[in-house]
């Protein structure tokens, strides 16, 4: 339980585009910035200001979001399971403070596994 609240942490910081100096109250109640929550090691809060922060939950490299969807969902995950996914991944992009990059295919639940 607690690596899941740590988590809520560093959603928040991302929410708020990764400011260094943002202040809010963490899962253990304390008062932190976002340079004092702990991301693998280093500060999740790294930016001074949003536009420093690019956020993004598929870019067209690799596989869209759909694509990742699928291939992380169990198999016994129904279709409308996993349209949620990936509306709250885009949702998380669209609602946080930083610059929103965002992929044709993202917003249309495109795959491009199988794809020529």
């Amino acid at each position: 339980m607690g690596t899941l609240l740590e988590y809520t942490d560093w959603v928040e910081v991302g929410l708020a585009g990764n400011l260094r100096d943002w202040t809010f109250t963490d899962h253990t109640g304390a008062t932190v910035t976002g340079a004092q929550v702990n991301y693998n090691g280093q500060p999740a809060g790294y930016t001074a200001s949003p536009v420093e922060d690019i956020d993004y939950c598929s870019v067209h490299d690799n596989q869209t979001l759909f694509d990742a969807v699928q291939l992380k969902s169990s198999a016994a995950d129904d279709v409308h399971v996993r349209e949620r996914r990936q509306v709250l991944a885009m949702g998380l992009v669209a609602l946080g403070r930083a610059c929103r990059f965002s992929s044709p295919a993202t917003t249309c639940f495109a795959p491009k596994i199988g794809q020529q």
